[in-house]
């Protein structure tokens, strides 16, 4: 992916945009009750 974003060329006034930033954070669903094999929608 590029780091820079192109321009828009619109006919109205357009903030400059900027992409978004993320924490580096992993998650696991298992240390929430998930269990292999079983459906995990309570869990997440």
């Amino acid at each position: 992916m590029t780091e820079e974003i192109a321009s828009i060329q619109a006919p109205w006034a357009m903030p400059e945009m900027k992409r978004p930033v993320f924490k580096d954070l992993t998650y696991s669903i298992v240390e929430t009750g998930a269990k292999s094999e079983k459906m995990v929608t309570k869990a997440i």
